[in-house]
């Protein structure tokens, strides 16, 4: 049985898909409560303070510099949309790298985002030739 929680802080890290992370992270507490017993303090102060390095980074400064790991296309798809939901600017950069092992194409692909390029210009360093299609990604601002 589930223990209930409630004025829980919204998670540090951003995006709406940390709040099933942070849900999962619940789930995980309630399932080891009886071995593991965890303080609604030490909760709240977990939510509030998480950091998680690479994942939706804001570097603090100007311009804004916003570091992500995104390496397969699901997390492509959600790093254009937590960009997509940031106030417009002039002009974004995107700088991109990527394993051989990993689907570039598809990444570069759902990184578009789905209301266009998000991108003003593109930068990568792959470990294999960029994919035929990779020029479809490619904006100018």
């Amino acid at each position: 049985m589930s223990s209930t929680r409630s004025a829980l802080p919204y998670p540090a890290l951003r995006g709406a898909f940390q709040l099933h992370n942070a849900s999962a992270a619940l789930a995980a507490l309630d399932a080891l409560k009886n071995r593991l017993p965890v303080s609604m303090a030490a909760v709240r102060r977990g939510l509030v303070e998480v950091v998680l390095p690479g994942r939706f980074q804001v570097v603090p400064g100007r311009p804004m510099l916003i570091l992500d790991v995104a390496h397969n296309p699901q997390a492509a798809r959600s790093l254009a949309q937590h960009l997509a939901d940031l106030p417009p600017c002039h002009k974004t950069f995107a700088v991109f790298a990527m394993l051989k092992d990993k689907d570039m194409a598809q990444c570069c692909a759902c990184a578009q985002g789905a209301n266009g390029c998000l991108a003003s210009g593109w930068h990568s360093r792959a470990a294999v030739q960029r994919p035929r299609n990779y020029q479809s990604v490619i904006c100018r601002g």
